[in-house]
């Protein structure tokens, strides 16, 4: 925004409440595939009531939430929902808050007169009915990625600092794009039949979009409906092979153009080479290129808006990324038809460039040097607006304060378990990563025990390459979960993740020696047995036998229990062995543990 601009918006939001956004009335995204809605993408998601949208789609905009925030805010108060702008003007930048609340959809909830706080219909809607994806971005999600959620079901999320990429089992069926009974997606359609001439922006998201059923009936419904008064927007990873892109292109070309405002894309890259199609892994440039041709030729009068997602990663290569953006520009039908914008990431933190300053100033300089020396200082030159350099700025100087070594330990273990699932040695990695990867590893095995959390070792333990180094490490991390310093469900719960791994075996002998530890061991062999019932049962059977008489120290139910839901053959076979052995012990479970075994 020019400075005139930006102090008018800014006297409009003061005179209206001192931490006003019109957002909050104007715009909503919907991840219909989780029952969830966010009032911008930089906000935390907040749950949408399924039931209650049944009974009245109107709240997907109107709940009881939605309505105190909004008096919230009318009142001058800063809601924790808006902390990422609120940072933002503590170091002295414009926010998204002034940004939204500028666009021409959110003008008419700058009088105060359009302000009630229920009851109300936003102009910009962006949804996602699912997440049908081929990607499996670093920074994305199960909830967002159908790849990333059949990756998670395998081998659980990223063992990390803060674990990434948790598969919520609770919304994993909602995750089906070809569900005709979609809880959301239906409410949403009642929604939308009933509401879509209010809106004056409307965009689909994923996902993929143009994998999605459901943006394929959108398509039919616009071609003999009419949104005269609507931009439909598009976001897409350019990813998709040809022939889908050339049925979609296709489908909508038969839409009568007086059916809508206008048609927009959205696309997001990291950065132009080798880094940027690890960050969104599955990602080939080339085919991103010739498709993103491929619709500005067929769509002359579109706008097509890039978003940088400025990452760890990828930041290496994104220099050539703004080459390639100018590259765009100077092939552009019209002035303004490219734009890039930059986003700082928020989650996972370790991808966050906050605690790579150090690493990265050469290429924050270099960057920053290109823009400025290609900025838009007249109606006629090709380049950038003084927008898309302030979003770089922002998004790199944003204050998400990481320690360090937590980073550089978090890319190390990634990237560790990144090699197992995706099979990419640490040798094929960019050059800037791998130079962080191997000082984590440093790291760890330089590091005295006690200088690094328990929560991180437990994590860690599998990737230590020095045998003695781990050694030590698996003795401390018992002798916590001993002393009860740290709980032994939360360490077994990162081992029961890594059941399909032969290091969470090696813990189950070393769980066994001491009473505290021995029925999590249970639990893990048990889930080792449901993994391969006929490579572990013999396991079983010994642990069983060997420790049957300390059964009395904790619920020997639980065990047998395991034993019979496994249907084991050779407790049926050894049934006799173990009563006798418990008649010896004179155990005292012994008449429940009899009646257990000889009814199995």
């Amino acid at each position: 925004m020019s400075e005139s601009k930006n102090k008018s918006i800014s006297e409009k939001l003061e005179k209206i409440a001192p931490s006003f956004c019109a957002a909050k009335w104007s715009q909503v995204l919907l991840n219909l595939q989780v029952g969830e809605r966010h009032n911008c993408c930089l906000a935390p998601s907040q749950k949408i009531d399924a039931q209650l949208i049944q009974q009245n789609p109107q709240a997907f905009f109107n709940d009881s939430t939605l309505k105190e925030e909004r008096e919230a805010m009318l009142k001058g108060e800063k809601i924790s929902a808006c902390h990422v702008c609120w940072k933002a003007e503590e170091s002295g930048h414009l926010s998204d808050r002034h940004h939204k609340s500028a666009a021409t959809w959110s003008s008419k909830f700058l009088e105060k007169e359009n302000l009630k706080t229920e009851g109300v219909i936003p102009s910009y809607v962006e949804v996602s009915f699912g997440n049908k994806c081929q990607l499996m971005c670093t920074y994305c999600n199960p909830h967002n990625s159908s790849s990333l959620a059949k990756e998670s079901k395998k081998y659980g999320p990223y063992l990390l600092s803060q674990d990434h990429n948790w598969l919520d089992k609770e919304n994993e069926e909602l995750f089906l794009d070809e569900n005709e009974n979609h809880p959301y997606a239906t409410a949403f359609w009642n929604w939308f039949i009933q509401n879509n001439k209010n809106f004056e922006v409307l965009r689909f998201t994923g996902g993929e979009p143009l994998i999605s059923k459901w943006i394929h009936r959108f398509l039919d419904w616009l071609k003999d409906n009419s949104m005269e008064h609507a931009e439909i927007g598009f976001n897409s990873n350019l990813a998709v092979p040809v022939e889908l892109l050339d049925s979609f292109i296709s489908k909508l070309k038969k839409i009568p153009t007086s059916h809508y405002k206008k048609i927009n894309f959205y696309t997001s890259v990291d950065g132009w080479g080798k880094g940027a199609e690890l960050a969104r892994y599955g990602l080939k440039l080339d085919l991103f290129e010739k498709n993103f041709n491929r619709l500005m030729t067929e769509f002359p009068a579109s706008t097509f808006r890039i978003t940088s997602t400025l990452n760890v990663i990828a930041f290496p290569d994104t220099l050539e990324l703004f080459k390639k953006v100018l590259e765009f520009k100077n092939k552009s039908n019209f002035k303004d038809q490219v734009a890039i914008v930059c986003y700082p990431i928020h989650y996972p933190r370790f991808l966050s460039l906050n605690w790579t300053k150090d690493f990265y100033k050469k290429h924050f300089e270099e960057i920053l040097h290109f823009i400025e020396k290609n900025i838009n200082e007249d109606e006629h030159q090709i380049g950038f607006y003084e927008f898309e350099r302030d979003f770089f700025k922002k998004a790199v100087n944003f204050d998400d304060t990481i320690n360090p070594q937590e980073g550089i330990i978090d890319i190390f273990l990634y990237f560790s378990q990144f090699k197992m699932r995706k099979g990419i040695e640490l040798i094929d990695l960019p050059i800037e990563i791998k130079s962080i990867v191997k000082l984590g590893q440093e790291r760890l095995l330089q590091a005295k025990i006690e200088d690094i959390s328990i929560n991180t070792w437990v994590r860690a333990e599998p990737w230590i390459s020095d045998e003695s180094k781990r050694k030590l490490i698996r003795e401390y991390i018992l002798s916590k979960l001993v002393s009860g310093e740290h709980n032994i469900w939360d360490a077994l719960k990162v081992l029961l993740i890594s059941v399909n791994q032969q290091f969470s075996y090696e813990w189950i002998p070393l769980l066994m020696t001491h009473y505290k530890t021995r029925l999590g061991a249970f639990e893990l062999l048990y889930r080792k047995c449901i993994e391969n019932k006929d490579k572990y049962q013999l396991d079983m059977r010994h642990y069983v036998i060997e420790h049957i008489n300390h059964f009395d120290d904790y619920n020997a139910k639980e065990i047998i229990q395991y034993c019979r839901k496994l249907d084991l053959k050779w407790i049926r076979e050894d049934k006799e062995n173990i009563l006798a052995k418990l008649e010896e012990l004179k155990h005292p479970h012994q008449i429940e543990l009899f009646h257990l075994i000889k009814s199995s």
